[in-house]
């Protein structure tokens, strides 16, 4: 039987900032209610004195099983309050545990519960009055004498407080009727998820609390500098408006953006205009150092460091709850608190090269020396991007232990050629060549071009497999590469005509990837007309069909999981060959409000490719920790980072070599599902983590 449950707590702690569970585990925290429902039984409220004896009096059933919105709040609560304080039965096994916003998720509804009910029809109104009351309760009064804070204890806040704690079950009681379970074949990965927030990722925070104190000290200085250059012109690098009228009275013409709530177009400097503008050979000199004055104040990079210090548990240091389950359409993951998976990449405009390992230890113990001056004569301008460029490397291994990494190779291509059947790429992979030398030389109607010896045209070839996958066009081509070449200070503006020839060879040489994008559309959009019916595409290995009360169109993954499209339609749309059918179905707007969203085959295999490549990931996890020798603490779309117990012992499982080989060889595994998907992978050792 089902149990569901809400936890209504307070702390002097800002949940916010520290996360889930850094504010579970501090002792200020408290819970002041739990609502609790066994089935369709009556909702139990525990007030806030009667915790305690309630939680010392628990059983736990091996076939409990814990429902609640959210629960990796919850679960966190419950092993560190509720266990650990309390005396109540650890449940740190995860499958005690189930969760209806991952559910939601996964279904592609909104994650909030007040949300969820509103596009589920719950009947479950909102109570407003009892969100008042919480708030007042949980917000201090003031402080005693010791500096502890002081809550309203008014009854009949409590009261309407209490009410509201079970509301909450009632909802989340409603939703996990009607949403589906979480999927068999991905539960193992869901737990694994549990396993792995709780276990976190250890910060250095000495290094943490020096960067951030340097960050401090460095901005104020490039705000120092901003005036002098500018004779005063510009105050701060935080005053966009100085700065503005500065580039125009040195003649500067600024790009514009459209904003996109109120459809008015305005001049910009955001990230993109200043990389424009520094790229631009008419930029005046001034202008340009100004610029890059500004493209280094305004790293938010750095903030990161502050964040490790906020959410870092102060016995272990860990941070924990990193990580969202399904946070992502396909089912890929999102980052939480420190957002481990998107940690700056140590190549930048200002280190083009990327910061090697003996870098990233010169970098460090700058940062921990502290003198601002002597950082700062040392990188100049590029001192923050070296700050925020060594960020990766605050993450370390335990006492006793070192890290070993690895990252699946170019794991969506594989992925994509795979469901494509394009098996001359996939045999360049099993050969272990490289397909972007491959084309390049398709692209310049050449045979010996290499990566080394032409790397302008290895880079266009490999930037061609990585973007035209999913029906990519031109103009949005050319856009992407200037983008995402900017970013490393080496703009390259391709001639149209090289973006259409580069284009136009993709879609000529794997002409089995764009037949795919059509499958896909025809299957999706025949699975919708014809409810009841399957329908395939990528050679057999993804199925499209209606569900059966015909909420969702659901497309079945190799690995027999499932990506959800809710209330899909078939409509007519212009194109330019006249009109023809298209899917649509309902997405979360910016507001939280489901609206309809068009989508078609490129997207679709967009979709589904994510999901394969995650679902290969997700078997690599399993596979890495099958027998405790790897334990994962933190992870993203292609890579996992382990912590493994220290031993120098030629050959044996805790050495070094051995240990990387070893991860390596397991993330490779070929998932049984995958028969024919060449997996490669390649890592490194370390006692900091980088990339």
């Amino acid at each position: 039987m089902k149990t569901y449950i809400d936890f209504e707590t307070r702390s002097s702690r800002d949940i916010k900032k520290c996360g889930g569970y850094r504010y579970a585990a501090d002792p200020s925290t408290e819970i002041i209610a739990i609502a609790i429902a066994q089935g369709d039984g009556p909702v139990k409220i525990i007030r806030k004195g009667d915790v305690p004896a309630f939680a010392r009096s628990l059983t736990v059933r091996p076939e409990t099983r814990l429902v609640a919105h959210g629960v990796q709040f919850e679960f966190a609560v419950w092993q560190f309050i509720m266990h650990l304080r309390h005396g109540a039965p650890s449940l740190i096994d995860p499958k005690f545990w189930d969760c209806t916003m991952a559910r939601a998720a996964m279904c592609g509804f909104p994650q909030s519960l007040d949300a969820l009910g509103n596009t589920l029809n719950l009947a479950v109104k909102k109570d407003l009055e009892g969100r008042a009351a919480l708030m007042k309760i949980c917000k201090p009064i003031g402080r005693d004498w010791l500096g502890d804070p002081v809550f309203n204890e008014d009854p009949a806040l409590y009261e309407k407080m209490y009410a509201y704690n079970g509301i909450d079950v009632e909802a989340t009681r409603l939703a996990d009727k009607v949403l589906p379970e979480i999927l068999a074949v991905d539960r193992p990965i869901f737990e694994k998820d549990l396993i792995i927030n709780m276990r976190g990722m250890r910060a250095d925070t000495k290094m943490a609390r020096a960067a951030a104190q340097l960050a401090e000290k460095l901005e104020a200085k490039l705000d120092a500098d901003l005036n002098r250059m500018t004779g005063g012109a510009v105050s701060a690098a935080s005053r966009v408006g100085e700065m503005k009228r500065f580039c125009v009275a040195n003649g500067v013409t600024l790009p514009t953006k459209m904003s996109k709530d109120t459809d008015e177009v305005s001049e910009t400097l955001d990230k993109a205009a200043v990389n424009d503008l520094l790229a631009a050979a008419s930029t005046p000199q001034i202008v340009k150092d100004v610029l890059a004055v500004r493209a280094q104040a305004g790293k938010t990079s750095t903030a990161k460091y502050t964040a490790m210090i906020e959410v870092a548990d102060p016995v272990d240091e860990r941070l924990r709850g990193q990580y969202q389950y399904w946070g992502a359409g396909p089912g890929r993951w999102a980052g939480r608190g420190v957002q481990p998976q998107n940690l700056t990449k140590s190549q930048s405009a200002a280190f083009p090269d990327g910061i090697k390992a003996p870098q990233q230890a010169a970098i460090i113990a700058d940062i921990m020396d502290g003198d601002v001056e002597k950082f700062y004569s040392k990188y100049g301008v590029r001192a923050l991007s070296a700050l925020s460029g060594v960020i990766r490397g605050a993450i370390v291994p335990a006492d006793g232990k070192f890290f070993a990494q690895a990252d699946l190779n170019a794991i969506e291509v594989r992925c994509l050629f795979w469901e494509a059947g394009e098996s001359s790429a996939l045999a360049l992979y099993a050969q272990g060549k490289s397909p972007y030398v491959d084309m390049a030389n398709y692209i310049y109607k050449r045979n010996d071009l290499t990566k080394t010896g032409n790397p302008t045209e290895y880079d266009l070839g490999k930037r061609t497999i990585l973007g035209a996958g999913y029906g990519m066009g031109v103009d949005r081509f050319v856009e992407s590469v200037y983008e995402e070449t900017a970013k490393l200070g080496r703009p390259m503006l391709l001639p149209l005509d090289l973006g259409e020839r580069a284009i136009k060879a993709y879609r000529e040489k794997y002409r089995t990837v764009v037949n795919l994008w059509y499958s896909a559309e025809a299957a999706a959009i025949a699975a919708v007309r014809t409810p009841g019916t399957i329908h395939a595409t990528a050679k057999g290995q993804v199925h499209y069909k209606m569900s059966d009360d015909r909420r969702f169109l659901l497309c079945r993954l190799p690995s027999g999981r499932l990506i959800f499209y809710y209330k899909p339609t078939v409509v007519k749309t212009d194109s330019p060959v006249g009109p023809k059918d298209a899917l649509q179905y309902y997405g979360i707007a910016k507001n939280g409000i489901m609206r309809p969203e068009s989508t078609w085959g490129g997207k679709l295999v967009e979709n589904f490719t994510q999901g394969i490549a995650r679902d290969v990931l997700g078997n690599g996890m399993i596979e890495a920790e099958r027998d405790g020798m790897f334990d994962i603490v933190l992870h993203s779309h292609d890579e996992l980072l382990c912590e493994v117990e220290e031993d120098d012992t030629p050959g044996d499982s805790g050495s070094r070599p051995y240990a990387v080989k070893e991860l390596e060889r397991r993330m490779s595994i070929v998932p049984s599902w995958a028969p024919g998907l060449p997996l490669a992978a390649e890592g490194y050792s370390a006692t900091r983590y980088r990339k």
